[in-house]
């Protein structure tokens, strides 16, 4: 009796771990190209706020007749970081005394400027007045520096992150 091995016809089914490791394989390598360009897309985000909020504060400051009646309103710009009275200083041309920030929520006041701990979207107004301008109706515990003096401060800036200011928050000029 002679036996002759039978084979079945199994074809494929060694290969069907193999085409599901290929899938998860792929899938991962989509998902990895979608989280790196979201995370390009959002770093790219806060560059360009950036960018506009220093360009609105520049602006405001060239311009103090105009700012101090109609404020320069940046709106929904992201920002993430510090932003140090300093670099504000060198944008603008003014001291770092003719500068004044009003923090809202979401934002801690430091010594040398705020700091905004996650990516915030806000808008942000800055008044810049010239030195016969009076501040009025604001809440002096949000301004981080407040020895504005005019014989120092011919024009000086205020600027309100994520915080409105109010109507009439500015006399003069």
């Amino acid at each position: 009796m002679n036996m002759i091995p039978v084979i079945r016809n199994k074809k494929g089914q060694a290969f069907e771990s193999f085409r599901l490791l290929i899938a998860f394989i792929l899938a991962i390598a989509i998902l990895a190209i979608i989280y790196t360009m979201v995370a390009k897309v959002n770093k790219e985000t806060v560059i360009i706020s950036t960018q506009k909020f220093e360009e609105a504060v520049r602006s405001a400051s060239k311009s103090p007749g105009t700012s101090s009646v109609v404020p320069f309103v940046i709106e929904d710009v992201v920002l993430k970081g510090a932003i140090d009275k300093h670099r504000l200083g060198l944008i603008t041309g003014l001291s770092e005394e003719c500068l004044s920030l009003q923090a809202g929520p979401g934002i801690t006041v430091t010594t040398r400027g705020i700091d905004i701990l996650k990516k915030l979207k806000m808008d942000v107004y800055v008044y810049c007045n010239y030195q016969n301008a009076e501040i009025n109706n604001v809440d002096m515990s949000y301004i981080v520096n407040t020895t504005i003096t005019s014989s120092i401060c011919p024009t000086y800036c205020v600027i309100f992150m994520n915080r409105k200011p109010p109507e009439d928050t500015y006399e003069g000029s």
